[in-house]
């Protein structure tokens, strides 16, 4: 039943850099139809006056930086950037022992967690430094906010890997009421109410449900004081929460009808390509919207990347990589697939095309919106099922994306601690005012040593 998640830990030491003087890096492997050999090796002739930047990716990363450097080497003569993956541990921490020891590649693509520690040893240079100001300045909220330390714009993603909200009837819930409190109010006052969370083709599993309703947002949570370490459960009335997730894991229904017929308040919608986000607003009879996760102070809508991307304080290639960032970050560049989200939200504006649609037999049966973009090899085209005008459909776009804040994962030791003392008391295995009690000691245990 248990859905484990990790947090990977990276402890920087100071002898780590004496221990490992050079950097040993994986070969680049295919991803998403890349081959292992492509455009990122093009032109790495330094002897011709090419300036090479090596990029080194920390984590796991999907096909659209692939995309991004081999279109950067394929339009630039004078830069070739060589994309490299260090994730084997010993790669990886040898590759951070060479940022820190003044060598290393120039640029990187890293955790959040990372990125906060080589800025704290003064190994990586502000990002804000090599982008210009327009450029920094229609980049997301979100995205701006994920990205600085101490106010300043240190590393940026360079896309949206996905993002996850829930999707609600506009005459049920809206974003600014999605709240724990309201929902657990509305599943017992409407008899016609069955579960609260489904999943769109079935049940939702109760893990996930506790983790919505609950886990996501824990750092904020009245049942926790995060900044003084202080446990609450019991105190906040938990006993509750924990008596709605017993029913709720007995309630085995689920499904978009169920939401459609009112039995299920909010469906789980996630999207990684821009029309999804269209999608909610065309169910229920063009009677949805995203309400994100449930808080206690309303709905959050939360984003996922592959990493951000520092810069190597020591790089001698400043310039090169300030070109880098700004084709990176450039409206061609992140509107040129459908296959991410953009860090820029003025790309619905240039995308949302009104064009034909056509029946099976190629007759022209009226006009409908399209998510469209124009590739070399021709257009890529995604038909979107919503109507409005281009104003109030780039306005639902900018909105859903300048809501967006990062998905936080740094409580999740303490969202498993809780799930470890709820589980057993589904199972029926202990009393609800058994497990409040446990909680409350592990968790406060948990804040003690930390």
């Amino acid at each position: 039943m248990r859905v484990k998640m990790r947090v990977s830990v990276l402890i920087i030491l100071a002898t780590v850099c004496v221990l490992f003087s050079a950097c040993e890096y994986e070969a680049t492997t295919g991803v998403d139809g890349v081959d292992d050999l492509n455009a990122t090796d093009i032109a790495m002739d330094s002897e011709n006056g090419i300036v090479q930047l090596e990029l080194a990716v920390m984590g796991k990363c999907y096909g659209p930086l692939y995309k991004f450097t081999t279109n950067f080497n394929l339009t630039h003569q004078d830069i070739a950037v060589k994309q490299i993956t260090a994730t084997a541990d010993e790669v990886r921490t040898r590759t951070m022992a060479d940022v820190l020891s003044g060598k290393g590649p120039d640029l990187l693509l890293v955790s959040r967690d990372d990125m906060e520690r080589l800025y704290a040893y003064g190994a990586i240079l502000p990002a804000e430094e090599l982008i210009s100001k327009e450029t920094a300045g229609i980049l997301l909220k979100g995205v701006l906010d994920y990205g600085s330390v101490e106010g300043k714009l240190v590393g940026v993603p360079p896309y949206i890997q996905g993002m996850q909200s829930f999707v609600a009837r506009r005459d049920v819930i809206s974003k600014d009421n999605f709240t724990l409190e309201r929902l657990m109010e509305l599943k017992k006052t409407r008899k016609d109410v069955r579960r609260i969370l489904t999943y769109p083709r079935g049940e939702m599993d109760i893990y996930y449900e506790f983790y919505a309703l609950v886990g996501a947002d824990l750092q904020h949570s009245k049942f926790l004081d995060w900044e003084n370490g202080i446990s609450a459960f019991e105190k906040n009335g938990f006993t509750e929460v924990l008596e709605l997730l017993k029913e709720e894991s007995e309630a085995h229904v689920g499904g978009e009808a169920l939401v459609t017929s009112g039995e299920v308040l909010a469906e789980f919608s996630g999207a990684n390509e821009p029309w999804q986000i269209f999608r909610a607003y065309s169910m229920y009879g063009n009677n949805g919207w995203l309400v994100g996760f449930p808080t206690e102070k309303g709905g959050k809508n939360y984003f996922q990347t592959d990493g951000l991307m520092v810069v190597n304080q020591n790089s001698p290639h400043k310039k090169e990589i300030s070109e880098f960032f700004e084709f990176i970050l450039s409206l061609d560049n992140q509107r040129s697939s459908t296959d991410f989200l953009s860090v820029r939200p003025d790309v619905a504006e240039h995308s949302l095309v009104l064009t034909e649609e056509r029946d099976r037999e190629g007759n022209v049966k009226g006009e409908t919106w399209a998510w469209a973009i124009e590739l070399n090899r021709g257009h890529e085209t995604t038909f979107l099922s919503v109507t409005g005008s281009k104003e109030e459909l780039v306005a639902v776009y900018e909105s859903v994306m300048q809501s967006l804040i990062a998905d936080d994962r740094s409580e999740v030791e303490a969202v498993n601690i809780i799930w470890d003392e709820i589980e057993p008391y589904l199972e029926g295995k202990k009393n609800a005012q058994a497990t409040v009690e446990s909680i409350d000691r592990r968790i406060q245990l948990y804040f003690d040593e930390r």
